[in-house]
């Protein structure tokens, strides 16, 4: 797959990111206040680093698939299938496990399946 298209598709999934990220913070949210605002920065902070490494194709479009398969199902958890009154603190801690976990995971094996695609060519 070219570079080219590549970013293409790390915009798309980046975007549909921004888009469940403001749908949660203003549609789903009962009022907008500052905290609002900060979890939903603090949401947008993986998708904003793998924007900026995006340049590390294979990785970056790793790493965006999976912080958005994550974070539609936490959303899909806890405003579609709410199993539990807890669930809402999902959308207070998965930035956090994204940052930390996730998104360096996701990131590397990105970059390792890049690597074995070059070695096989």
């Amino acid at each position: 797959m070219k570079i080219r298209s590549i970013n293409r598709v790390i915009y798309v999934i980046c975007l549909g990111g921004l888009m469940l990220h403001l749908k949660t913070a203003f549609w789903e949210s009962s009022e907008v206040n500052s905290f609002a605002l900060q979890v939903l920065a603090f949401s947008l902070l993986p998708y904003l680093i793998i924007l900026a490494f995006r340049k590390s194709s294979y990785g970056a479009l790793c790493a965006a698939i999976v912080i958005f398969l994550f974070d539609l199902y936490m959303h899909l958890e806890v405003f579609v299938w709410p199993s539990s009154s807890t669930a809402a603190l999902g959308l207070l801690f998965l930035p956090l496990w994204n940052l930390v976990l996730f998104l360096p995971i996701s990131f590397l094996a990105g970059k390792f399946l890049e690597k074995r695609l070059k070695r096989e060519k």
